[in-house]
């Protein structure tokens, strides 16, 4: 919580964290971490090393990701890739946003694969433990559940109600570009040969050029159902 508000206080164009939305984002940050924290330990108190084979997965597809987001951080492309592999241990725990722009589809994408790996965990240790009948076995399990909802539900309310940006969508179209420059990287404009913008809409008035025998002949212009000849 420290962090994220000197992070946007070190900004003067960003928006800055008022004192009403420190709890919900504490909380949210909280949960998600203790969650996480308590479903690692309980899954290598059953199966103890085996907890880092989905550890190290986790680990490396993160720092994976995060070079392929090109985050540019350093000068030095060694440098980069390795401030990404630290990084991504710290993904093994929480999610950390290395990029402006949209975010929520990285978001998206995070969570599921922390869920995913949450709930496996979670399910092998309340099968297979050591401990079956003990008080924390139910109450364990219970806990975690309820931290589960509770980072859920806090960061929805955070970003509905107390996010520095106002007025956030909370849908965006699926495009395929703003999905991929979200997960991934930015993407530069496509150009043709002569120059234009092959990402651009499709335009009001549609020309097409018919060509025959090699000569350019006519441009029709589409326009309210109407075809001129030029």
């Amino acid at each position: 919580m420290s962090y994220q508000k000197s992070l946007r206080n070190s900004h003067e164009e960003k928006a800055k964290m008022s004192l009403k939305s420190l709890p919900f984002y504490f909380v949210w940050r909280a949960s998600e971490i203790g969650g996480r924290v308590l479903c690692i330990a309980m899954f290598a108190s059953a199966f103890d090393l085996w907890v880092f084979g989905p550890l190290v997965f986790h680990w490396v597809f993160m720092s994976g990701w995060l070079i392929l987001q090109k985050t540019t951080f350093y000068k030095n492309v060694c440098l980069e890739k390795v401030f990404n592999i630290i990084c991504g241990y710290v993904m093994v725990f929480c999610f950390l946003n290395l990029r402006e722009g949209q975010t929520r589809f990285r978001v998206i994408l995070f969570y599921f694969i922390l869920y995913v790996e949450n709930f496996f965990m979670l399910a092998l240790w309340f099968r297979f433990t050591q401990d079956l009948g003990a008080w924390f076995h139910l109450w364990g399990f219970i806990v975690v559940l309820i931290l589960f909802v509770l980072h859920i539900v806090f960061q929805l309310v955070y970003y509905w109600f107390f996010h520095p940006t106002k007025a956030i969508k909370m849908c965006l179209p699926c495009d395929r570009y703003v999905v991929y420059s979200s997960i991934c990287h930015d993407l530069q404009p496509r150009e043709d040969s002569a120059g234009g913008d092959l990402n651009r809409s499709c335009p009001t008035n549609m020309e097409i050029i018919v060509e025959n025998k090699g000569s350019k002949i006519a441009q029709n212009t589409f326009k309210d159902s109407q075809v001129s000849m030029v």
